[in-house]
């Protein structure tokens, strides 16, 4: 789970943090932050319900690393918040979230110290409750009793889901496969001839790695384009793209990543993996192209990148309550991926962008887009012409 929420993450992050090198230095526009913002709902969200949906069985979380991440992500995007809530981005807070990004990757490397001690916490406060429990006769009947229905019956909930499900995964991932096989087909013929393989050319990873992250770039650049094109086109919000289309494109590796996964009962890492991505845009993708932008500009007070979108803190904000969700659905399932919380999940994450949408277009954002409605009343024979200015 810490090689998911780290280096895993770094790779499934790259598209994001290339789309945002691009918003900051080429188009200077939202289509960033939109990017990143859209991509942490998809991650926080969707991906942990597309694992609960793709899960025949349910698949059993370990608490820790779920609850290790989402504080984490918490306290990202409550420093996302402070800096981005005056809609100017200063050289210092791009280093701030940059430096962060540091210390990340080292409270990340003692992650088995401090699960040690979170536990011995936690068995110091399991026994006090014990002792207070064996003060009374009846609660020690009680405790009995429900230590077979609770406590024991979530052990043989391991064994069997995880038996069971790796069982019928092979033959699901198999048939599958084979659907999908001429797609996959012509993505590797494309991008694999160009690339050497380091299984086949070990000395040659370094070339593989550096030309791996040319295509992801050049592959960001044209698909940003091609979207600030449509957005011109329609008058769309670079935000409100960044939140949909290129938040769902960009995420597809963790959605990919969580459903194999969730097949093969590694729900854990799946979910991680997409977590420690969201952190990862916040800190990195985002942290560096506003620190390098910044100091191109000058470190001054004048110097600084402004976001236009009226409504972005507010989407920004509502992470936290989406991060908090995620959690609490898992945590009164029992940390069990199952399609009852992929239906939840994916419910609220709908829920979620409707909303982030409306804020952006309407509430507080300023819309380009002009609907014209022309009619004609045939009792009166008089052309109407209706024009709605938003």
């Amino acid at each position: 789970d810490v090689a998911a929420a780290t280096f895993m993450s770094v790779a499934t992050s790259a598209p994001e943090l290339f789309v945002n090198i691009i918003g900051t230095f080429i188009t200077e526009s939202d289509i960033g932050i939109g990017t990143v913002v859209g991509s942490s709902l998809f991650n926080t969200l969707g991906v942990a319900s597309l694992g609960g949906l793709a899960a025949s069985t349910p698949v059993q979380l370990h608490w820790w690393p779920v609850t290790r991440d989402v504080i984490i992500y918490i306290f990202s995007v409550l420093l996302l918040v402070t800096i981005t809530w005056d809609g100017l981005i200063y050289w210092y807070e791009g280093l701030i979230l940059f430096i962060v990004y540091f210390i990340y990757f080292t409270v990340m490397f003692q992650n088995v110290r401090i699960s040690k001690f979170v536990k011995k916490l936690i068995k110091r406060g399991n026994k006090v409750k014990d002792c207070e429990k064996a003060t009374s006769p009846r609660r020690v009947s009680v405790a009995v009793i429900s230590s077979y229905g609770s406590y024991a019956e979530e052990p043989i909930t391991k064994y069997t889901d995880t038996k069971s499900f790796s069982d019928n995964a092979s033959d699901e991932e198999g048939e599958k496969m084979e659907r999908t096989n001429h797609f996959f087909k012509y993505l590797k013929g494309r991008y694999g001839r160009k690339l050497p393989d380091p299984q086949r050319y070990p000395k040659l990873f370094p070339i593989t790695f550096i030309l791996c992250i040319f295509w992801i770039g050049s592959n960001s650049y044209v698909v940003s384009w091609m979207i600030a094109i449509i957005g011109n086109m329609f008058k769309i919000p670079d935000a409100v793209l960044g939140l949909t289309f290129l938040a769902a494109g960009g995420c597809l590796p963790e959605a990919i990543s969580i459903t194999i996964m969730s097949r093969r009962g590694e729900g854990s890492m799946g979910v991680s993996n997409s977590l420690g991505a969201n952190t990862m845009n916040i800190l990195l993708s985002l942290g560096m192209p506003w620190f390098l932008k910044t100091i191109v500009l000058g470190v001054d007070k004048s110097s600084n990148i402004v976001i236009n979108s009226g409504s972005i803190e507010y989407t920004i904000s509502a992470l936290v309550p989406v991060a908090i969700i995620l959690y609490m659905t898992l945590y009164f399932n029992k940390f069990r991926l199952c399609r009852r919380v992929g239906f939840i999940l994916i419910s609220v994450y709908t829920l979620c962008i409707v909303l982030a949408i409306l804020a952006e277009l309407v509430f507080f954002g300023k819309p380009k887009f002009e609907l014209k409605v022309s009619f004609q009343l045939v009792e009166t024979g008089v052309d109407t012409a209706l024009k709605l200015n938003n």
